[in-house]
């Protein structure tokens, strides 16, 4: 009816007609039983008129596409059925009798696609699980409007096709297993920009597994599956944002892996960022074990594994568990696989661990403990000064809290370090001195071997002198005795020094530049080394001198024990131990005159003039008379008198005349003390007599003789 009587093909159309038809092939062979499949049917002697017929439902117009080609759409029918599929090019007078069966089938049934999403580029590779799947050679999926896509089955319940590139966007999804019909279904396949990996961090972890990378990049979308693959294994993501996700890497061997990321479980970057496994390091010791609040201790780290790489992110580094660093200020020195040195950071007080770490993040499990204490601070020092060679000990008074182990504690003077403390609390440090030149040096201290005060203590070195003396070199073993000794060279010092008499110090008084008198202890008797030294401090003298310590003289009694005012007496004083080289008689008060040591029992000396009256006699045996003896020995002074007068003044000389003397100025309480001596006769006994005394005069040669007294028989009166 579509072609007009004019046309001029109605000629062929009439003659096809007559012509039989005939059935090559049909295609598809099955579809959904609701009908409407478009069947392809192909042979000869088509017409715009042909008729299609399946099994015993009504004919249908064919749509005519060619003689050799129509199309007929199949009417419903009940599943598991097959029809046959005829043509009539007569208006049904006559059917082709080819036998080609159309089968029908349930409807295929799509309930959920993996992955959701892919790349507008494709390539994904879709698994869709439903019901109803046949296996069939015209088995494909259709992705929007792209159809025909090959499909593999799996399953009655599973089928897989790969996406096509698509333009961004979600798009439903199709399938079919007769190359004419699809069955879309309300899944859809969302198409995004391809994900990319712009950085992770850190890019190091260790083979044990369990670091945890963060992933940044670009088109993360907000939903779906995304993994991290690292070589050839993939693991789920902890977290994820549109521009970051978070993997844990799993256990791998030492080396380096290719690291990629996929939004979809399936498909993953290709960037080629590289993530390194190595070896855990291990800590065996640290030293020091503790260190200032202040941070700045280098610490040392012996262990194992140790990455010479340096970088915060890639390199061994040193964590603190109270503390944390963003590797912008990291201090780490590896100095081979098993040393290396961290810088500790400022800290609370208090203990914390410390551990290591190849990428900032991942620590040992060996911790070591290290404790953060108050900075020490040198408050004075005692003494200030010392001998430049050494040996005093230092105290230092401050604030000493938080010190770990005693044998770390020690002091650094100038640049000598490694001076042990042998003395420490918690205000006081003590330190025995190096040697060092003379001058100010600095003394600073640590408790922990490395971290030294900032404080400016200075010592003062004082160079070795040489001691000269001390006069006298001989004092009484009782003490206090007066000794000066001369220093060389002599220079003025106000130091605060002291003499050392054997081990003994005394204060010394400086009387001038380089001389000093000290007072002796008391020491038993022999010879004693005698120094200089600093106050509290070392000994200066470069060799002692020899000081002697002699026994205290005594003094038993005085011969005589009575003289006159003028003096001149000599006086044999008797005692013990009385030796040296040097003897003095000291009379009274304020007179003192030299002895003559006969002995070491008898020494005399002259007696001096003094006022009538009794003073006591000391001796001393020491150099320049410094030391008397204490034994309150008197001796008497009286006025001197002289013969006035004699009764008889001649005498036989057969001796035995009583002669009285009379005398000037006789004391009754001396008379008794008087002798008498004729010409060079002498001493003779006497007696008192009324203002005199009477004597018997010795035989003797006629002749004059000159009579005397004399109080002690030594010195005489005139006559």
């Amino acid at each position: 009816s579509l072609l007009s009587s004019a046309d001029p093909d109605d000629k062929d159309e009439d003659f096809l007609q007559k012509l039989p038809s005939q059935i090559d092939t049909v295609g598809p062979t099955s579809g959904p039983t609701f009908g409407g499949t478009f069947v392809i049917v192909q042979g000869i002697n088509f017409t715009p008129q042909t008729l299609c017929k399946f099994g015993y439902h009504p004919a249908t117009v064919a749509i005519f596409v060619s003689s050799t080609q129509i199309m007929c759409e199949s009417p419903p029918h009940a599943s598991g059925l097959g029809l046959t599929v005829e043509v009539s090019t007569n208006l049904g007078m006559n059917w082709t009798g080819a036998g080609y069966m159309f089968a029908y089938e349930s409807t295929a049934q799509l309930d959920y696609v993996a992955p959701r999403q892919g790349s507008v580029f494709g390539g994904s590779l879709l698994k869709l699980t439903g019901s109803g799947m046949r296996n069939t050679e015209s088995l494909s999926c259709r992705v929007g409007t792209i159809s025909h896509i090959a499909s593999r089955w799996l399953s009655s319940s599973a089928t897989s096709c790969q996406v096509p590139a698509h333009r961004e966007g979600p798009v439903p999804l199709g399938l079919h297993s007769n190359a004419a019909d699809y069955d879309m279904h309300d899944v859809s396949f969302t198409y995004t920009p391809p994900p990319n990996i712009t950085s992770i961090y850190p890019t190091v972890g260790v083979v044990r597994g369990g670091t945890r990378v963060t992933v940044d990049g670009v088109n993360f979308p907000s939903s779906g599956r995304a993994m991290c693959k690292f070589g050839s294994i993939p693991v789920a993501a902890l977290s994820r944002t549109d521009n970051q996700i978070v993997c844990a890497a799993p256990s791998m061997r030492a080396g380096t892996a290719t690291m990629e990321v996929s939004i979809n479980k399936q498909d993953f970057t290709i960037t080629g960022t590289q993530f390194q496994f190595v070896v855990p390091p291990t800590v065996l010791s640290i030293n020091p074990k503790s260190g200032s609040a202040r941070g700045g201790t280098i610490i040392a780290v012996n262990g194992d594994h140790f990455n010479t790489e340096g970088d915060f992110d890639e390199g061994t580094n040193c964590v603190f568990s109270n503390f944390t660093s963003d590797g912008s200020s990291d201090t780490t020195y590896v100095v081979s696989s098993r040393l290396l040195k961290c810088e500790a950071p400022a800290s609370d007080l208090g203990k914390s661990n410390l551990e290591l770490s190849v990428n900032g993040f991942d620590t040992t499990i060996d911790m070591q403990a290290f404790r953060f204490a108050q900075s020490p601070e040198v408050e004075g020092l005692y003494p200030l000064a010392g001998s430049e060679q050494g040996g005093g000990i230092l105290v230092m008074h401050g604030s000493y809290l938080g010190f770990v182990d005693l044998a770390d504690v020690m002091c650094r003077v100038g640049t000598i370090s490694g001076v042990h403390a042998s003395h420490v609390s918690t205000d006081e440090i003590s330190c025995l001195m190096p040697a060092h030149a003379p001058g100010n040096v600095p003394v600073e201290i640590t408790l922990n071997r490395f971290d030294h005060t900032f404080n400016e203590a200075a010592y003062h070195y004082e160079a070795m002198i040489t001691t000269l003396g001390p006069i006298p070199t001989r004092v009484l073993a009782e003490g206090g005795g007066e000794i000066t000794l001369s220093l060389w060279p002599s220079e003025d010092t106000d130091m605060s020094l002291v003499c050392i008499v054997d081990t003994f110090p005394v204060p010394a008084s400086k009387l001038s530049a380089g001389t000093f008198l000290c007072m002796t202890p008391p020491r038993a008797p022999g010879f004693v080394a005698l120094d200089m030294a600093i106050e509290d401090s070392d000994i200066l003298s470069l060799h002692p001198t020899v000081l002697e310590y002699q026994v205290i003289p005594t003094v038993t009694g005085l011969n005589p024990a009575i003289g006159i005012d003028s003096g001149v007496s000599v006086i044999k004083v008797g005692g013990r131990h009385l030796v040296g080289n040097e003897a003095f008689c000291h009379v009274g008060y304020d007179s003192q005159v030299q002895a003559e040591i006969i002995s070491s029992v008898l020494i005399k000396c002259e007696a001096p003039a003094h006022e009538p009256g009794r003073v006591v006699i000391e001796i001393s045996t020491s150099d320049h008379g410094e030391q008397f003896s204490h034994n309150d020995i008197i001796y008497e002074y009286i006025e001197e008198g002289a013969v006035v007068a004699i009764v008889p003044r001649e005498g036989s000389q057969n001796g035995g005349t009583v002669v009285r003397l009379a005398m000037s100025n006789l004391d009754v309480g001396t008379a008794s003390f008087l002798t008498c001596k004729f010409g060079t006769i002498a001493p003779l006994r006497s007696r008192a007599a009324g203002l005199g005394v009477e004597c018997a005069s010795p035989a003797h040669k006629s002749g004059l003789i000159p009579i005397a007294a004399s109080l002690n028989s030594e010195v005489w009166s005139t006559s």
